[in-house]
């Protein structure tokens, strides 16, 4: 993002006293995602793995952005990500939390992600995944602090597919600078199912903040 070299981490924990195996696919970004490279990995009792450069060092990926699927029949594994870039003598970056099936937004239902800004000090990056594998469109709304609409778009996304809408207050069209806005977002396909995670990024730094619905 903007001159950033971003390196992802993830630590997934079987916290079960079975063993257990954690099926990972990379999902790219606005492709089909149901292509993706795939790895399956055994998690000990107890145990964790992870890893400082996962599509590195799982997926033998040099350079490349996009989502990550997890898929395991144990009911006992945990997982997160780091996502960080070297600066002011050591890192910074964000952590995003595993998304589980049943805090994905559905049709029928809208979330909100508080805390949007665009403006000289700040941009907003949105990142959306289908977490279906059938195509799904999202409607993303933005709202002013007062409970103005701003501006609107639907977003369609392949079967699995991870897009990210950098800046997208103007992507949403909105050529003023926005604070304290909101975004709602929501899926007309019916049985649609999608994760949603925005970040607010130092516009000096480059250091991101996770926002999540």
């Amino acid at each position: 993002d903007l001159g950033a070299l971003w390196t992802t981490g993830l630590s997934v924990a079987n916290t079960g006293s079975a063993a257990a195996t954690v099926h990972l696919r990379f999902l790219g970004h606005d492709v089909d995602g149901r292509e993706g490279l795939e790895r399956s990995v055994p998690v000990d009792p107890g145990g964790t793995v992870a890893w400082d450069d996962l599509l590195g060092e799982l997926f033998g990926l040099a350079q490349a952005w996009g989502g990550v699927q997890l898929r395991s029949a144990s009911p006992s594994l945990a997982a997160t990500s780091l996502t960080t870039t070297p600066g002011g003598g050591g890192s910074f970056g964000q952590s995003v939390p595993l998304v589980a099936e049943a805090e994905l937004i559905r049709s029928g239902s809208a979330r909100t992600i508080l805390a949007v800004r665009e403006d000289g000090s700040s941009r907003t990056n949105l990142v959306l995944a289908n977490a279906s594998e059938a195509p799904v469109d999202v409607d993303v709304a933005l709202v002013a602090k007062d409970g103005t609409p701003l501006g609107s778009r639907r977003v369609p996304l392949l079967p699995l597919a991870t897009t990210q809408l950098t800046r997208v207050v103007r992507e949403l069209g909105v050529t003023a600078n926005v604070s304290g806005a909101r975004l709602v977002l929501s899926t007309p396909t019916p049985a649609g199912a999608f994760a949603a995670y925005a970040s607010v990024i130092d516009a000096a730094t480059n250091d991101p903040r996770t926002l999540l619905p």
